[in-house]
């Protein structure tokens, strides 16, 4: 068994010791432990790719960032349309820093919340030795503006939103102190984004995803079709 191997079993047996102490609080918070995303198979957004090149340097050559004369980002922050490849760009992140994934679907994290609010203090304990006890880690919490979200639907009024924004900040600050974790994050509606999110020390770099019409979207469309037609193991489309 490889050290990669070894390792992503530990991230992955930590996570779901860790799920199942506080469940349901964090079902919405799933583990990758071994991600393999390439470059290759995410369509187009050849600005953004760089960007998360750039960021992967934080994890895997952290003395670049001296040459250059300035220090990494303490989160990095991709914004655009849902569906534009955010989600892909941060488990991209991962393989290349050969990090466990753990994606934080955050709507659907307060909701869970919500329903099992006895249980928080025990969500940012766990939370916090999880990550403490875990191999080198990416956590991405998508779509931070969970009040805009389409799960909410006409929810959106009717919660706390102080005490969970509260939370939110208690769990994205406590893994920024973690120190082999790298920590990204995502919004459809940054115009609506509260501004706490930017201040210095959270999401210090910003990315626009943003596929170009057609080019982008024909290149993701052909990597769909050919990932599908390998998955069916003959042509799904002929001439």
């Amino acid at each position: 068994m490889t050290e990669r191997r070894i390792l992503a079993d530990r991230a992955a047996n930590i996570w779901s010791s860790f799920q199942r102490n506080v469940d349901p609080l964090a079902r919405g918070a799933q583990i990758t432990a071994d991600p393999d995303v390439e470059a290759d198979s995410i369509g187009g957004l050849a600005s953004a790719k760089e960007e998360i090149l750039t960021y992967a340097y934080a994890q895997t050559s952290p003395d670049v960032y001296g040459r250059w004369g300035t220090f990494p980002p303490s989160a990095m922050l991709m914004i655009g349309r849902r569906g534009s490849g955010k989600s892909l760009l941060a488990e991209y992140l991962a393989a290349r820093t050969q990090t466990a994934f753990v994606r934080v679907d955050v709507p659907r994290m307060v909701l869970d919340v919500i329903h099992g609010a006895p249980k928080i203090g025990e969500l940012v304990q766990g939370w916090t030795q999880a990550l403490e006890e875990m191999p080198p880690v990416t956590v991405f919490f998508d779509e931070l503006d969970f009040t805009r979200a389409h799960e909410m639907g006409n929810r959106a009024s009717e919660l706390p939103i102080g005490p969970i924004m509260d939370l939110l900040f208690e769990l994205i600050d406590r893994s920024l102190e973690v120190e082999e974790c790298l920590v990204i994050g995502s919004t459809s509606h940054p115009d609506t984004l509260p501004e706490a999110f930017l201040s210095p020390g959270r999401f210090e770099r910003i990315v626009e995803v943003n596929p170009i019409f057609p080019d982008d979207v024909v290149e993701a469309l052909q990597i769909h079709a050919a990932s599908a037609e390998s998955r069916a193991g003959r042509p799904l489309f002929r001439d």
